[in-house]
Protein backbone atom coordinates (compact mmCIF):
# COMPACT_ATOMS: atom_id res chain seq x y z
CA UNK A 1 0.00 0.00 0.00
CA UNK A 2 2.78 2.38 -0.84
CA UNK A 3 1.40 3.76 -3.81
CA UNK A 4 0.18 8.04 -3.50
CA UNK A 5 -3.38 8.58 -4.90
CA UNK A 6 -4.45 11.79 -6.93
CA UNK A 7 -8.25 12.92 -5.97
CA UNK A 8 -10.05 15.68 -7.44
CA UNK A 9 -11.05 17.91 -4.43
CA UNK A 10 -13.32 20.68 -6.10
CA UNK A 11 -11.07 22.84 -8.97
CA UNK A 12 -7.77 21.03 -7.76
CA UNK A 13 -6.14 17.60 -7.80
CA UNK A 14 -4.59 16.40 -4.30
CA UNK A 15 -2.19 13.77 -3.91
CA UNK A 16 -2.19 11.56 -0.53
CA UNK A 17 0.09 8.98 0.61
CA UNK A 18 0.02 6.91 3.22
CA UNK A 19 1.66 7.50 6.61
CA UNK A 20 2.20 4.74 9.48
CA UNK A 21 0.10 5.01 12.27
CA UNK A 22 0.59 3.24 15.40
CA UNK A 23 -2.35 2.57 17.79
CA UNK A 24 -3.38 0.60 20.65
CA UNK A 25 -6.81 -1.76 20.16
CA UNK A 26 -9.08 -0.47 22.51
CA UNK A 27 -10.63 -4.50 22.73
CA UNK A 28 -7.32 -6.57 23.59
CA UNK A 29 -4.99 -3.69 24.36
CA UNK A 30 -2.41 -4.63 21.61
CA UNK A 31 -0.07 -2.34 19.79
CA UNK A 32 -0.39 -2.57 15.88
CA UNK A 33 0.94 -0.30 13.01
CA UNK A 34 -0.70 0.31 10.03
CA UNK A 35 -0.03 1.81 6.72
CA UNK A 36 -3.31 4.18 6.33
CA UNK A 37 -4.04 7.30 4.25
CA UNK A 38 -6.08 10.33 5.37
CA UNK A 39 -8.49 10.04 8.69
CA UNK A 40 -8.23 9.33 12.19
CA UNK A 41 -6.46 5.51 13.71
CA UNK A 42 -8.75 2.82 13.81
CA UNK A 43 -9.82 1.71 16.87
CA UNK A 44 -9.81 -2.18 16.76
CA UNK A 45 -7.02 -4.32 15.48
CA UNK A 46 -8.16 -6.98 12.07
CA UNK A 47 -8.93 -9.40 14.46
CA UNK A 48 -11.30 -7.74 16.88
CA UNK A 49 -13.32 -5.64 14.50
CA UNK A 50 -14.98 -8.38 12.83
CA UNK A 51 -16.12 -9.31 16.58
CA UNK A 52 -16.96 -5.62 16.88
CA UNK A 53 -19.11 -5.46 14.28
CA UNK A 54 -20.69 -8.91 14.29
CA UNK A 55 -21.74 -7.15 18.19
CA UNK A 56 -23.19 -3.92 16.71
CA UNK A 57 -25.32 -6.21 14.33
CA UNK A 58 -27.02 -7.80 17.81
CA UNK A 59 -27.60 -5.20 19.59
CA UNK A 60 -29.21 -3.01 16.33
CA UNK A 61 -31.44 -6.11 15.70
CA UNK A 62 -32.60 -6.46 19.46
CA UNK A 63 -33.15 -2.54 19.68
CA UNK A 64 -34.92 -2.69 16.44
CA UNK A 65 -36.89 -5.51 17.41
CA UNK A 66 -37.63 -4.03 20.91
CA UNK A 67 -38.98 -0.68 18.87
CA UNK A 68 -41.27 -2.96 16.59
CA UNK A 69 -42.50 -4.69 19.74
CA UNK A 70 -43.69 -1.04 21.27
CA UNK A 71 -45.21 0.07 18.16
CA UNK A 72 -47.21 -2.59 17.69
CA UNK A 73 -48.48 -2.17 20.96
CA UNK A 74 -49.24 1.18 20.94
CA UNK A 75 -50.92 0.10 18.09
CA UNK A 76 -53.15 -2.16 19.49
CA UNK A 77 -53.76 -0.30 22.30
CA UNK A 78 -55.38 2.93 20.24
CA UNK A 79 -58.97 2.93 19.25
CA UNK A 80 -58.98 2.67 15.51
CA UNK A 81 -59.88 6.09 13.37
CA UNK A 82 -62.83 6.64 11.09
CA UNK A 83 -62.00 6.93 7.73
CA UNK A 84 -61.88 10.35 6.67
CA UNK A 85 -64.88 11.52 3.94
Amino acid sequence: MNETRTIAVKGHTRTIHPHEVRFTCQLCAGEYTVQQYLGRPPLYCASCRGDVERWRRWDDRDAAAERMRRLREARRASPPTAPAS
